[in-house]
């Protein structure tokens, strides 16, 4: 059963808000000692591995200065020796899922990430508090409903951005567009473009993916001499629901004296954008998208 829809369906908007956002209510030493009590939690366990012993040095830090003034600064090169080959026995839990990013070319193709199942459950918690944010207007806001579409722009598990969006979908029901069952056998193109026809048919609500992934999105949609150049979505222009969608677009966007953005075409509840290129082109995003959907992404950056 999935925790954010039983709650919804019930009606239990306001244990919704406390339940993923209300570590917002606390003071921020409140906030400080829960973080100082669950950083020696992760110490004493991480201490009792050949990893953390590696890390930590042969004597355990007993308080969080202590942690500071001893333990080194670490990159990844430290833990590629452990991580690489996925090896098990060095770390001080069982792994439940390994995620990945991108590596250092000529180096390692990849940075492997062990999560163990409570960290997983928490990734999924805290992921799904960024989509609440992403569409908040005010404290206690909850505008997620059973349903809403979210475009699927992202590359399947065990990439992190694969990772995140299921364990979203373990907290909630939403409409993945394309179908995720469909989506997982096709190339990262060819998933964008089946997403981006879907949307311009049925409509989205929320985005979810690379920064860079929703600007390249956003371009090609800007005109719809772009879209025709297009194969994949060239043969859709004739299909009535994109029609009237995109002429609503071009009628809006000639009304306000400039060529159609993505925001003529829809109005999303929220944008969970990731990536190093956010800082980048969040300017951009918010041209593409408009304010309010702006501000709610400045909020998780």
């Amino acid at each position: 059963m999935k925790p954010f829809s039983i709650l919804l369906r019930q009606g239990k908007k306001k244990e919704v808000w406390d339940k993923y956002c209300g570590f917002t209510s606390i003071s921020v030493q409140e906030f400080m000692d829960i973080q100082y009590g669950l950083l020696m939690e992760q110490i004493d366990r991480l201490w009792e591995s050949k990893l953390g012993r590696n890390i930590l040095g042969e004597s355990k830090p007993k308080s969080v200065d202590e942690f500071r003034k001893k333990t080194p600064l670490t990159k990844y090169e430290d833990y590629l020796p452990y991580l690489e080959d996925r090896n098990e026995d060095v770390l001080p839990d069982k792994v439940y899922i390994w995620a990945h990013t991108s590596g250092k070319s000529g180096e390692y193709k990849y940075k492997w990430v062990p999560y163990t199942k409570k960290m997983y459950e928490i990734l999924g918690k805290t992921s799904f508090s960024v989509y609440i944010f992403s569409s908040a207007r005010w404290k206690g806001d909850i505008r997620l409903e059973i349903g809403d579409r979210c475009l699927y722009t992202v590359a399947p598990p065990p990439y992190l951005s694969g990772i995140l969006l299921d364990v979203s979908m373990d907290q909630f029901d939403f409409n993945l567009l394309p179908d995720p069952a469909k989506a997982k056998k096709m190339d990262f193109f060819d998933r964008i473009q089946e997403g981006t026809k879907t949307a311009l048919s049925e409509g989205i609500d929320f985005f979810f993916g690379i920064t860079s992934i929703l600007i390249r999105i956003s371009e090609q949609l800007m005109n719809t001499k772009d879209i025709k150049k297009n194969r994949s979505l060239k043969k859709e222009l004739f299909k009535l629901p994109i029609v009237m969608r995109l002429l609503k677009g071009k009628l809006k966007a000639l009304l306000n004296g400039r060529q159609m953005l993505p925001k003529d075409l829809w109005n999303v509840k929220g944008i969970f954008c990731t990536g190093a290129d956010t800082v980048i082109y969040k300017d951009k995003v918010k041209e593409l998208w408009g304010w309010n959907h702006w501000k709610h992404m400045a909020l998780l950056n």
